[in-house]
Protein backbone atom coordinates (compact mmCIF):
# COMPACT_ATOMS: atom_id res chain seq x y z
CA UNK A 1 0.00 0.00 0.00
CA UNK A 2 1.54 3.58 -1.01
CA UNK A 3 1.31 5.96 1.42
CA UNK A 4 -0.39 9.21 0.06
CA UNK A 5 0.69 12.48 -0.23
CA UNK A 6 -1.39 15.61 -0.02
CA UNK A 7 -0.57 19.58 -0.04
CA UNK A 8 -0.59 21.85 2.77
CA UNK A 9 -2.55 23.93 0.48
CA UNK A 10 -5.57 21.30 1.24
CA UNK A 11 -5.25 21.28 5.11
CA UNK A 12 -6.38 23.89 7.66
CA UNK A 13 -4.32 25.00 10.05
CA UNK A 14 -4.87 26.03 13.82
CA UNK A 15 -1.67 27.70 15.05
CA UNK A 16 -3.01 28.22 18.52
CA UNK A 17 -3.20 24.73 19.23
CA UNK A 18 -0.86 23.10 16.22
CA UNK A 19 -3.35 21.00 14.78
CA UNK A 20 -4.04 20.52 10.71
CA UNK A 21 -7.10 19.58 9.76
CA UNK A 22 -8.01 17.97 6.00
CA UNK A 23 -11.42 16.36 4.61
CA UNK A 24 -11.39 12.94 2.65
CA UNK A 25 -12.54 14.51 -0.31
CA UNK A 26 -8.32 15.72 -0.71
CA UNK A 27 -7.69 11.67 -0.47
CA UNK A 28 -7.69 9.55 -3.80
CA UNK A 29 -9.74 6.41 -1.60
CA UNK A 30 -12.04 7.12 0.82
CA UNK A 31 -11.09 5.47 3.99
CA UNK A 32 -7.71 6.62 5.83
CA UNK A 33 -4.53 5.34 5.23
CA UNK A 34 -2.59 4.41 7.80
CA UNK A 35 -0.01 6.99 7.18
CA UNK A 36 -0.04 10.20 5.22
CA UNK A 37 2.55 13.06 3.68
CA UNK A 38 1.65 16.15 3.80
CA UNK A 39 4.01 18.63 1.45
CA UNK A 40 4.32 21.81 2.21
CA UNK A 41 3.22 23.99 -1.26
CA UNK A 42 5.62 26.48 -0.39
CA UNK A 43 9.02 25.03 0.37
CA UNK A 44 8.39 21.57 -1.27
CA UNK A 45 9.67 19.89 2.32
CA UNK A 46 7.17 17.17 3.48
CA UNK A 47 6.02 15.45 6.50
CA UNK A 48 5.18 12.33 7.50
CA UNK A 49 2.04 11.17 9.71
CA UNK A 50 1.02 7.83 11.38
CA UNK A 51 -2.43 7.22 12.55
CA UNK A 52 -2.09 7.77 16.27
CA UNK A 53 -2.34 4.14 18.62
CA UNK A 54 -4.31 3.05 21.85
CA UNK A 55 -1.39 4.42 23.64
CA UNK A 56 -1.80 8.39 22.93
CA UNK A 57 -3.90 10.37 25.17
CA UNK A 58 -5.87 11.58 21.99
CA UNK A 59 -6.93 7.65 21.18
CA UNK A 60 -10.90 7.21 21.37
CA UNK A 61 -11.95 3.74 22.05
CA UNK A 62 -14.98 4.17 19.67
CA UNK A 63 -13.70 5.65 16.55
CA UNK A 64 -15.51 8.86 16.62
CA UNK A 65 -17.68 6.47 15.12
CA UNK A 66 -15.53 6.22 11.61
CA UNK A 67 -15.79 10.36 11.38
CA UNK A 68 -12.12 10.93 11.92
CA UNK A 69 -8.54 9.69 12.57
CA UNK A 70 -6.03 11.63 14.27
CA UNK A 71 -2.42 11.23 13.30
CA UNK A 72 1.32 12.62 14.89
CA UNK A 73 4.29 13.82 12.88
CA UNK A 74 6.94 11.33 12.89
CA UNK A 75 9.64 12.94 13.82
CA UNK A 76 9.37 16.36 16.14
CA UNK A 77 10.71 18.72 13.81
CA UNK A 78 7.47 20.05 12.36
CA UNK A 79 5.18 22.85 13.86
CA UNK A 80 2.07 20.96 13.62
CA UNK A 81 1.24 18.43 16.45
CA UNK A 82 -1.46 16.59 15.34
CA UNK A 83 -3.49 15.91 11.69
CA UNK A 84 -6.94 15.28 11.86
CA UNK A 85 -8.46 13.82 8.72
CA UNK A 86 -12.53 13.92 9.15
CA UNK A 87 -14.69 12.27 6.55
CA UNK A 88 -16.95 14.94 4.20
Amino acid sequence: MNTPTVSLAACHYKAHCGKLELSTLHLAEDRFPVSINVRSHHTGRSVLFTRINEFDPLFDEDGWDGEQQVYRPVTNEARVKVLVIHRF
